[in-house]
Parts: structure tokens; sequence; C-alpha cells
């Protein structure tokens, strides 16, 4: 179940939270973002995926396994250096959460929204939307990832530094 924090850009402070899904989801909508709790107990449903690809003519998926004690401080270390620098993608970006957790933080107009996501969210920001995605020093998750361009995942980084001034998930 995902909780929410809102905070003011120009004040840093926070003005909002929950963790009511209603209250969150209503939210989000202000920002044009989408979040689902879904029930997939398997990476490989087909129907499931061709469905979400049908409804934003994606072109390809991936499946990201993340586990900082199989992978590494290392490689956590040049993760974070991609996915922390704000920046946004010609596509909507697509993110079911399997297992583990996340942190997406949304730069809209004059507010960051941080979303902590969890098993059976699904969340959909959409196309040249500021944000950023904190895995956290000891990550832990599995996704599913949705793309219109067969290439993947590409950031176009904004040159911000906005990412800094807001909690980590290890703050959350």
């Amino acid at each position: 179940m995902p909780e929410l924090k809102i905070f003011d850009v120009k004040t840093k402070e926070q003005k909002f939270f929950s963790d009511d899904f209603a209250s969150i989801k209503h939210e989000l909508h202000k920002a044009n973002i989408d979040i689902e709790t879904w029930q997939l107990e398997d990476k490989n449903n087909n129907e499931k995926i061709a469905a979400v690809k049908a409804k934003f003519n994606f072109k390809s998926h991936d499946f990201v396994d993340i586990d900082y004690e199989k992978i590494g401080l290392s490689k956590i270390q040049e993760l974070n250096q991609k996915f922390l620098r704000e920046h946004t993608h010609t596509d909507d970006e697509i993110r079911f959460f399997i297992d583990g957790q996340g942190l997406f933080v949304v730069h809209h107009q004059d507010q960051v929204y941080s979303i902590l996501c969890s098993s059976g969210d699904f969340i959909r920001v959409p196309a040249a939307t500021k944000h950023w995605f904190d895995m956290g020093e000891k990550a832990f998750f599995s996704c599913l990832r949705f793309f219109g361009d067969e290439k993947g995942w590409q950031a176009e980084y904004t040159g911000s530094d906005i990412a800094k001034d807001f909690p980590l998930l290890a703050d959350w």
C-alpha cells in the first residue's frame, strides 16, 4: 500500500501525508499521476502485461530485480547516480512493484510528491514530468517496467539538483 508526502518546493516544508489509498489517489490525480493496486502473483502474467501495453501503446517491457545483497553497494551507487537526478522521459513511466519498495519523487509545479511504492502498487508518471527515483542504499525491489520505445529506459536530465533538497527513502 502506498504512502504519500507532499512538500512545498520553495520552503521544503512537508504539507501533506497520507497512507489512505483514496486520499493518495485524489492528491496524485492533481499532478496527473495514476496509482492503482494490483494483484499479480506471476510476473509473467501475459494477459495483464498485454492489457497495459495496449492501453498505453507500449512496445516492450522488462522485469527489474534489484537486491542489494546480490549486486553489492557499488552497483547500487552506480544506479542511484542515474535515478536520483531529476529527469523526464518521452514516454509515460509505468512501474508495477511485485516485491520490495522504492520512492518515486515527482516535481510538479510548486510541489514535490514523494510516493512510497511497495508490493502491489502500479504507478504511472506522465511523459515529460520531472521526477527521480530512490531505491535506497540497501535496495530491494522487483518490478515490471513498460516502454513505448523498444530501447527501454532513457532519461532526459534537467540539470537541476533539486533531489538533494528532499528526503530520501532512508529518511522515510
